[in-house]
């Protein structure tokens, strides 16, 4: 295995590992029997988003999906242009952690 595939493995990893953050904090951590959680939060009004506690998967769903797209470009890529699935890999780790850090955010708020 090269050093090239070695970085693009480690990237798919570290926005594996943050995704699956971002869905165990989803499913484990906002109470299900809640009628209704804060879904966004505006630092002018306060909260003015509100859904269902299954509202909350949406973004860790989207993550997945940028993860399998981001991870398919990367591979289709790879004998094209390396630096572009580098940018494909960070770019899923990028969105991550925005994920992440989002879903954090909402904890805090509800």
């Amino acid at each position: 295995m090269t050093s090239y595939q070695r970085l693009l493995l480690s990237g798919g990893s570290v926005a594996g590992l943050l995704n699956v953050a971002s869905w165990l904090l989803a499913v484990l951590w906002f109470d299900r029997t809640a009628p209704t959680v804060i879904l966004h939060y505006n630092i002018y009004f306060g909260p003015d988003g509100f859904g269902s506690w299954l509202d909350l998967l949406t973004m860790p769903g989207i993550g997945t999906v940028m993860i399998v797209i981001n991870s398919g470009l990367a591979m289709w890529l790879w004998q094209r242009d390396r630096f572009l699935s580098y940018v494909m890999m960070i770019t899923a780790v990028i969105v991550q952690a925005v994920i992440l850090v989002a879903m954090l955010l909402l904890i805090k708020v509800n």
